[in-house]
């Protein structure tokens, strides 16, 4: 009987991940096949995905006036070097007046800017 029950919840278990991960990863794949089938025509921006498509793991925004290297390195599209390079640029320039002066700092584009813009702030 107990060997049934760990079965029973194990199955469960493989079913409650298939759900959860179809639900949240099946998006992402259907833009990626359309782009595929498009044969890289009109192509989808990568930072357009991760910033519109996927929930956010966290839901507070982050300073970029206060925050640290591992605070920063938890945004989509921040790693740890780019998270390095902000804390230099606070150091030596001050802080940021608004969001889009993130991009003063090297390596921050516009792509990047897109993706992060809607967890950050000053």
């Amino acid at each position: 009987m107990k060997r049934k029950l760990y079965y029973i919840i194990i199955l469960t278990a493989f079913i409650a991940f298939g759900v959860w991960y179809y639900a949240n990863y099946s998006n992402i794949k259907s833009l990626h096949n359309e782009n595929i089938s498009n044969n890289g025509k009109d192509s989808i921006d990568k930072t357009q995905i991760s910033s519109e498509n996927i929930d956010s793991e966290y839901n507070e925004k982050i300073n970029i006036n206060t925050a640290n290297e591992a605070e920063l390195s938890s945004i989509d599209g921040i790693g740890p070097k780019r998270a390095a390079d902000i804390v230099e640029y606070r150091k030596t320039k001050g802080d940021f007046k608004n969001i889009e002066d993130i991009m003063n700092v090297s390596g921050i584009g516009e792509g990047t800017f897109n993706t992060i813009k809607n967890h950050i702030t000053v």
